[in-house]
């Protein structure tokens, strides 16, 4: 069975999301004192290394050529990032920042998987991405920053 434009489209914008964040917690992790964040940003980073696989080997199932490189939005706000950190911003305003990127992914997710455009093998990936989001968000909410070690 050919997918659709849309499927695909959504499965395209998945992985992008998934290889940005992946190399946003990268990007991430070089900068904060905090060790505690620093391994929650380094987790993340390989969690969303291994959903950006399981959306290529999805779309290699339909006999789509995934896309496989970060968007130019994502690199264009890492370099932004880069610029803030020369006037330290700090451990806070990056765990903020954080939190507001992965807002926005539990955001997506959710109105995708909500239009109900999409075939069960989809819907139980993107379900158990999104599951995981939310406790990494979660988890990242409550984040002891005070004590960097």
């Amino acid at each position: 069975m050919e997918p659709s434009e849309k499927l695909v489209e959504i499965l395209q914008e998945a992985l992008q999301k998934n290889l940005d964040a992946e190399a946003g917690y990268l990007h991430a992790a070089d900068k904060v004192d905090s060790v505690a964040l620093r391994k929650w940003f380094l987790d993340e980073s390989a969690a969303r290394a291994k959903y950006a696989d399981t959306l290529r080997g999805i779309l290699f199932q339909y006999g789509i050529s995934p896309e496989s490189k970060t968007s130019i939005t994502a690199d264009l706000h890492r370099m932004w990032t880069s610029i803030r950190d020369v006037f330290s911003i700090g451990d806070h305003a990056i765990h903020e920042e954080c939190l507001r990127g992965e807002a926005a992914y539990i955001d997506e997710y959710t109105k995708v998987l909500e239009e109900g455009q999409l075939p069960p093998n989809v819907v139980e990936v993107m379900t158990t991405h999104l599951s995981s989001v939310r406790d990494a968000y979660n988890e990242l909410k409550n984040l002891n920053l005070i004590n960097p070690i």
